[in-house]
């Protein structure tokens, strides 16, 4: 699935979710990507993205 975003964004919006603590792994390479830590407990962070924007991450 692709998404018409901004590289410009998709990097800003990582730093904001690494600024709010959730720790987030990369994966290099053509198929690489980022992805929010298996262990990571999303229940228990409060984020300053709304669902729409969260479900993209």
């Amino acid at each position: 699935m692709t998404s018409k975003v901004s590289l410009c964004t998709v990097y800003r919006d990582l730093e904001s979710i690494k600024a709010a603590g959730i720790p987030i792994v990369a994966y290099p390479g053509t198929s690489g990507g980022y992805e929010i830590m298996e262990n990571a407990a999303s229940s228990k962070r409060k984020t300053p993205f709304c669902h729409r924007q969260a479900s993209v991450v």
